[in-house]
């Protein structure tokens, strides 16, 4: 009798199978890491713009600049223009207010009317972004911030079933702004 030491084709047989359903498994989870990335940065720059929003607010408060335009200087003498005591939201008002290392923003006025400015992280798609709605004095005497991951964060894989189930998938509706085209 022989005594040969190996593994049988069976043993082989599993080993892969059980390789390929661990690759199966952990594939997806680095993939995803992409999306976790993107939904940090964009919680990061949502959290830097309110803070931002309230540390202009509270200098044009003391320097008595709550008017309808105003000027606060910052620390490092940037100068930021102000809308009803807040940042306004051109180049000159809450971009300058903040170090945007890595964000790109731009001022739309879009056809509802509603003007804002939108940062979006270099080399991210369009829909991963954050919108500044400047103060409007009484009708909206603050601004409003809002963040398209909102639909992402409050209800995980929403937005990855909706992807399945249709190509554009979010048509303006009560959800303003949930717009994720691009986002997966």
């Amino acid at each position: 009798m022989r005594n040969e030491k190996g593994f049988t084709l069976i043993e082989l047989v599993v080993v892969i199978v059980i390789l390929g359903i661990l690759a199966a498994v952990a594939a997806p989870k680095f993939t995803n890491m992409q999306v976790e990335a993107r939904v940090a940065a964009m919680k990061g720059l949502h959290g830097s713009v309110q803070a931002a929003t309230s540390l202009v607010h509270s200098k044009a408060l003391v320097a008595n600049q709550i008017g309808t335009t105003g000027i606060v200087t910052m620390e490092g003498g940037q100068q930021v223009h102000l809308a009803y005591g807040y940042p306004n939201h051109f180049n000159n008002g809450i971009p300058a207010a903040l170090n945007m290392d890595g964000f790109i923003f731009t001022y739309e006025n879009p056809a509802d009317g509603e003007r804002r400015g939108k940062f979006t992280k270099h080399g991210s798609p369009s829909a991963c972004a954050v919108y500044y709605y400047p103060a409007l004095g009484s009708s909206r005497p603050a601004p409003r911030i809002e963040n398209e991951l909102w639909l992402q964060l409050q209800f995980p894989g929403f937005l990855k079933r909706m992807h399945t189930r249709a190509g554009n998938f979010m048509k303006r509706s009560s959800m303003r702004h949930a717009t994720a085209r691009n986002w997966l």
